[in-house]
């Protein structure tokens, strides 16, 4: 702090004598002073960051919960409307609504039997649907289910959520939310359920509807499984903010606020979102998800304050750690503070040299005592270190060209000799022209590798590579698999990439994708701009991975362990790219056990090496 301030603040006695203080006692003072100040930002910065960072978290893993829950959800709804159609469009399902009140009650009976044969089989294997109902605008009603039957002393036309559908007379499919099935007889009336209406008509005259009623705890099931954390729960409403599905079974059937209705109607319209609100005195962070089938929304609540709760345990905890290293900051100074000398300052000098990366080895004075031990090991440390420095680092680089060198002289033995036995046996055949395009294939194969080995290539040369390698694949295993190549822009191909990048992803995707393949496999390679970096995608829709074998290549590769068997493969592959680009490139690998894998190379289009 400057003189001048001291003179400011001279009313203050113990800043006043601060001027007659050493050089020590100033030092603690100033230097604890600033370090109080850093406390106070890091742990600020820190929990704000923390908390920004989990709330992001939060959202985005509610909404993939939450979108593959209405997923589910449309499925369902959307599964129903194949045999509404059917009935709705059958002519003698027109024809019995048309004319069953004015018929004689044989020629009912007839329509009963016909009736009875078509829907015997239209909603089996689909337990969600409670019954499928017809009804006629006179009067004619008949239900699918055998458990119950309409109630004739309740017209089912008269339910008030029915005549409001009627009275908006809209052409196809349009759903209810949760009402009651009173127009039942039996047990059935006491459920909930949710229904689908669709007007049966004949030369645009409406004759009657067909109902669906979806078993609202079938429904329900869908999103009992799925668990925000943190407090918080997952709700269905529809356009008019009626609950349709809650945790809570009480809550269902009622409207929730104003407020948060409004809010989800004016931000809806995006389709899935999150944004923060008071309800009922309390913050929440609201996260959305509109149905493309009914309109309707699900909705995530959660407490704020039981969000921020964990941040708040993690400010905590780092400004204890940050006041304890204030504590021993304050404490080392006051020691230091006590030992400045020359020799100090010699040392504190060749601290600096070394700070500036100048590990030379020097004679330098320290004098004698304590310090002059420190300085002489200290010296030590830095020989030590710029010795093991340069052994790690040239250990390092012998290492990684040792590696890249066995991947660019790679041809897999088992390969060269199928390859060879298989221009044998069209040799023996005197298939000359395979045989010379074999022959020639190969060869530009095993020289590909040896040119440049240190240097890169163009996406497209790679490109021609694997279009070779996959050749002789497709000629050997004929009709095995098929090999595609997607390029979404001209440009990535003269981007510089890896000398063979490619090979051992391609390999794993031949030799243990298609190894149960007899036909019909697809190889593809898509490649793509991601921002300023590429995505280079290897699928095949081979065998795939199991989840806990997937589970464990992917911790191999995250932790940068061998994989079985000892062959360099994506673990390669992968250190590699970081060896160039840095950790912000790399691979990704997703499968699903019987469909497909593929595995994802992120590199940077402006291909600077890392240095």
């Amino acid at each position: 702090m400057p003189e001048y301030w001291f003179q400011k603040m001279g009313r203050f006695r113990g800043l006043k004598k601060l001027r007659f203080y050493s050089i020590g006692n100033k030092m603690i003072v100033y230097f604890s002073v600033l370090f109080a100040i850093v406390i106070i930002l890091i742990g600020t910065i820190t929990y704000r960051m923390f908390s920004k960072a989990l709330e992001q978290q939060m959202v985005q893993e509610t909404q993939k919960i939450m979108a593959q829950a209405m997923i589910n959800a449309d499925f369902y709804l959307s599964d129903i409307k194949t045999p509404m159609i059917m009935m709705a469009r059958n002519p003698n399902v027109i024809h019995i609504l048309r004319d069953y009140t004015t018929s004689e009650w044989v020629d009912r009976l007839g329509m009963q039997r016909i009736l009875e044969d078509f829907t015997r089989n239209i909603n089996q294997f689909k337990s969600y649907i409670k019954d499928i109902i017809l009804v006629s605008r006179d009067g004619f009603v008949y239900n699918i289910a055998s458990a119950d039957e309409i109630s004739k002393a309740n017209p089912l036309l008269q339910s008030d959520w029915l005549k409001a559908i009627i009275a908006k007379d809209q052409k196809g499919i349009q759903f209810v939310t949760t009402h009651a099935s009173s127009y039942y007889v039996g047990a059935f009336s006491k459920d909930k359920v949710i229904s689908a209406v669709l007007p049966i008509e004949e030369n645009t005259k409406v004759l009657g509807y067909v109902l669906c009623d979806i078993n609202l705890q079938k429904f329900r099931e869908i999103f009992e499984s799925l668990s925000l954390g943190a407090g918080g729960y997952i709700y269905m409403v529809d356009e008019q903010g009626t609950i349709i599905v809650h945790p809570d079974s009480a809550m269902i059937g009622s409207v929730i606020s104003f407020e948060l209705l409004g809010r989800l109607s004016a931000d809806g319209s995006a389709g899935t979102g999150s944004f923060k609100m008071k309800l009922d005195g309390e913050e929440q962070l609201i996260i959305y998800n509109q149905s493309k089938i009914t309109g309707w929304m699900l909705v995530g609540d959660i407490p704020y304050a039981n969000l921020t709760k964990a941040a708040g345990q993690n400010r905590a905890i780092t400004y204890l750690i940050l006041a304890l290293g204030f504590v021993f900051i304050v404490l080392i100074s006051f020691l230091i503070s006590r030992q400045i000398t020359k020799p100090l300052k010699t040392l504190i000098d060749r601290m600096k040299k070394v700070q500036t990366h100048d590990l030379s080895s020097r004679q330098v004075d320290y004098g004698q005592g304590e310090i002059a031990v420190i300085g002489q090991r200290f010296e030590g440390m830095v020989y030590e270190i710029n010795k093991l420095i340069s052994e790690v680092y040239v250990s390092n680089l012998k290492q990684k060209e040792a590696e890249l060198k066995e991947l660019q002289n790679q041809i897999n033995p088992h390969f060269l000799y199928n390859t060879l036995q298989l221009v044998k046996a069209e040799a023996v055949f005197e298939n000359h022209r395979e045989v010379s395009t074999l022959v020639t294939t190969l060869g530009d194969l095993l020289r590909y590798p040896m040119y440049g080995r240190s240097e890169p290539v163009a996406l497209r040369e790679e490109l021609a590579y694997i279009g070779k390698y996959t050749d002789i694949y497709q000629r050997r295993f004929r009709g095995k698999f098929e090999y595609v190549c997607e390029v979404q822009e001209d440009e990535l191909l003269a981007m510089q990439v890896p000398k063979l990048i490619l090979q051992p992803v391609v390999e794993n995707g031949i030799v243990h994708g298609f190894s149960d393949t007899r036909s019909g496999g697809l190889l593809r390679i898509v490649i793509s701009r991601n921002g300023m970096a590429v995505d280079i995608s290897v699928w095949d829709n081979g065998k795939g991975i199991g989840e806990e074998q997937l589970k464990r290549l992917r911790e191999r590769l995250a932790g940068g362990l061998e994989e079985d068997g000892g062959s360099i493969g994506l673990l390669n592959v992968l250190q590699r790219i970081h060896l160039k680009y840095g950790n912000d490139y790399g691979i990704s690998v997703s499968s699903e056990q019987g469909v497909f894998t593929e595995v994802k190379l992120t590199l940077p289009i402006a291909a600077g090496e890392r240095t």
